[in-house]
């Protein structure tokens, strides 16, 4: 598994962060499973 470092504008960092928090998550396992959501749609 490759590692990449995203950068973030303040906004969405702050929304990922905030819905991290809620549902006790880390802000890389939501990405992720954003990510994956978005590449089962497609």
């Amino acid at each position: 598994m490759k590692i990449f470092k995203i950068r973030f504008p303040k906004d969405l960092y702050l929304e990922l962060k905030m819905e991290a928090a809620k549902r006790e998550l880390s802000i890389a396992a939501l990405v992720r499973e954003r990510l994956a959501n978005k590449i089962k749609e497609n």
